[in-house]
């Protein structure tokens, strides 16, 4: 009986389609069977190019010069079945060193037991890669998210290598995301469907506003080299941010304002603020415009940026432009944070506060009835008017609460009226004013039933 023998790489390098191996492999593989007789012995012969041109391994240990095949033997078994197949192996130590990026023919001659040979057999090729691929994630690529999003990235290989499979993690602090579900299992891998280069990965969970998660992607190519791990983390948050003006706070009358001021914070500290801007509108009868960053010229509330200090709570402020006095204006903040959660400001009612700068101003009008001149002999009651300007103004304070002061200076004595102690004894100005104690702020008097009798004939006084 007369029959060749017939050989193929199997495991670790196989017919075409080429294989790839990397160094974990150590030898090159395969099967052989003859029947009836059995396989008596297998050798093969590599190319480093394809079989074209002087490619062709020398021998073991040689170089890739030969212009034909040379064949080297294989650890054949004393003895192949007479029918079936057996195993055969040819180690890469002591034959040749593989290249990176390299594709290798293999070729078989193979001998049966009736002495049959069978040579030139092309038995496949195999690609040894021993580059790892590359992954990256391309979204999430913020650290803030407030809407739902799907995992994105891209992959890589050198050539020849090619990326075969990648696999990504969602994690929390405690949990993995499965595909469907949350697991305690840690890590849980997900294998992405569909392209690698570029990759989607949209069987996301629900995203939770103030949890945190991180992205972990890997590739790995054909010859089961595996990527350097790649992850980026972030957190979901929908929470919105709030602020307040705080200076002003509206319940006074403002004379001077240099700067307005006030403070921001995350109501859930899931998102930092960003920023804060304030809308300043001047009210001008049934109108309201406001401040556009050069004047107020716009009938839409508008916000213009403040300077905030802080993360994700802290304080602002805002250089205050030109204001008119006899004016109303209007305050109202804004935060936005770094998801992008913008403050319900509408909801907040807006600060307003009166602008006066405008100086009072009092007369006395009589000394005891009489009309003010060089000489009295009596003062009390002293009466007079005040009014403060002719334009929309706070107007003057109530008498009881120091609206119309006075104080009178003897001086001889170089002291001020005791308004409390009816006597000449304070020698510090600033505390000698005292308050009109009757009639109105506009029509006012100033009584005591002993400064009369406190007066010193020949002696000057000073009333202000």
């Amino acid at each position: 009986w007369i029959n060749a023998g017939v050989a193929a790489i199997t495991g670790t390098a196989t017919d075409s389609p080429a294989a790839w191996i990397n160094a974990g492999v150590a030898a090159i593989t395969g099967t052989a069977t003859d029947s009836p007789a059995g396989v008596r012995t297998l050798q093969v012969a590599v190319s480093s190019n394809n079989g074209v041109g002087s490619s062709w391994l020398s021998g073991l240990g040689g170089m890739f010069t030969s212009a034909a095949p040379v064949y080297m033997s294989t650890t054949t078994p004393a003895s192949f079945p007479g029918s079936g197949s057996g195993n055969w192996t040819r180690d890469f130590a002591g034959a040749f060193n593989r290249e990176d990026g390299k594709i290798y023919r293999v070729y078989a001659l193979s001998i049966d037991r009736a002495g049959n040979p069978r040579s030139g057999q092309d038995i496949g090729q195999f690609i040894y890669d021993i580059t790892n691929p590359a992954v990256s994630i391309g979204n999430p690529s913020t650290p803030f998210y407030n809407t739902p999003l799907t995992i994105t990235g891209n992959s890589s290989d050198t050539s020849p290598g090619m990326v075969t499979q990648v696999k990504i993690r969602i994690s929390t602090a405690t949990q993995d995301w499965t595909g469907t579900a949350w697991s305690d299992t840690v890590p849980t891998w997900i294998t992405v469907g569909g392209s690698v280069s570029p990759w989607t990965y949209s069987s996301t969970p629900t995203w939770v506003s103030g949890t945190t998660y991180t992205v972990t992607a890997q590739s790995f190519d054909a010859a089961t080299n595996q990527s350097a791990i790649s992850s980026f983390t972030f957190t979901y948050a929908t929470d919105l941010p709030d602020s307040r003006v705080e200076s002003p706070d509206g319940s006074q009358v403002i004379s001077a304002l240099s700067q307005i001021a006030g403070t921001a914070g995350s109501l859930s500290a899931s998102a930092p603020i960003q920023s804060v801007g304030l809308s300043l509108g001047q009210v001008i009868g049934p109108a309201t415009n406001y401040f556009t960053g050069a004047l107020f010229d716009s009938a839409v509330e508008e916000f213009r940026p403040t300077s905030f200090v802080g993360y994700s709570s802290g304080t602002w402020s805002f250089n205050t432009p030109g204001l008119n006095s006899g004016l109303k204006y209007l305050l109202r903040s804004k935060a936005t944070d770094y998801a992008g959660n913008v403050e319900n400001y509408a909801a907040v009612p807006q600060v307003q506060f009166l602008y006066d700068d405008t100086t009072s101003t009092a007369a006395i009008t009589a000394f005891n009835g009489g009309a003010p001149g060089a000489y009295h002999n009596t003062f009390s009651p002293l009466t007079g008017i005040a009014y403060d300007g002719p334009d929309v103004s706070a107007g003057i304070a109530a008498l009881a609460s120091g609206g119309v002061q006075l104080r009178i200076l003897d001086k001889t004595a170089a002291k001020y009226w005791d308004q409390i102690l009816g006597a000449f004894n304070i020698t510090d100005e600033n505390l000698a004013w005292f308050n009109a104690n009757s009639g109105s702020t506009a029509a006012w008097s100033a009584s005591h039933a002993s400064l009369n009798s406190s007066l010193v004939s020949g002696r000057s006084y000073v009333l202000q």
